[in-house]
């Protein structure tokens, strides 16, 4: 509140208007605190409501990016199982780069890989919940994690790996 300088040095008004100044600041940061909790994007300790909301099971503890990821596939709603919605599935839950769905029609079977390109993968259990949630009753869908490696054609024939393991007795 602007006032002259004269009237904030009388000694009761001074006093209240600095309380009143930081009233206020305290009351707009408690509503900008809450008004982050109405986003599941923006929101900490407003996530457990998300979940409560959409029908999840309480998440509190767990990491805050699958409890989002979670929230956002239950938001999504349930939609037709195309390869498309099955593969962007892939890149909003699980971080992937691009996802790969094959299908097994014969099986009613769908694997869905989540590609990493040049990382490894990330946590998937997000994905796999909603593919759980989410998928029709006749179709079996499960879920894989690749990292791509690409590497230049003209040097290498193949691309190989391997698992190296030093074990030691007791002994030494």
């Amino acid at each position: 509140m602007r006032l002259p300088s004269f009237v904030r040095n009388l000694s009761p008004v001074g006093e209240t208007l600095e309380a009143m100044e930081q009233g206020v600041s305290l009351l707009t940061a408690e509503a900008e605190k809450r008004n982050r909790q109405l986003s599941p994007s923006t929101a900490d300790e407003g996530l457990s409501l998300w979940e409560r909301d959409y029908g999840l099971p309480d998440g509190t503890g767990r990491d805050t990016a699958f409890r989002l990821a979670r929230i956002r596939a239950a938001m999504a709603g349930s939609r037709t199982m195309t390869r498309a919605e099955l593969e962007s599935l892939a890149v909003r839950l699980a971080g992937a780069d691009r996802g790969e769905a094959k299908e097994d029609f014969a099986r009613w079977h769908v694997t869905l890989t989540a590609v990493y390109e040049n990382r490894f993968p990330a946590d998937t259990a997000a994905l796999e919940e909603a593919l759980r949630r989410l998928r029709p009753a006749h179709l079996e869908i499960s879920a894989a994690t690749l990292t791509a490696l690409p590497v230049n054609k003209k040097r290498y024939l193949a691309l190989t790996g391997g698992v190296y393991v030093e074990l030691r007795s007791r002994d030494s």
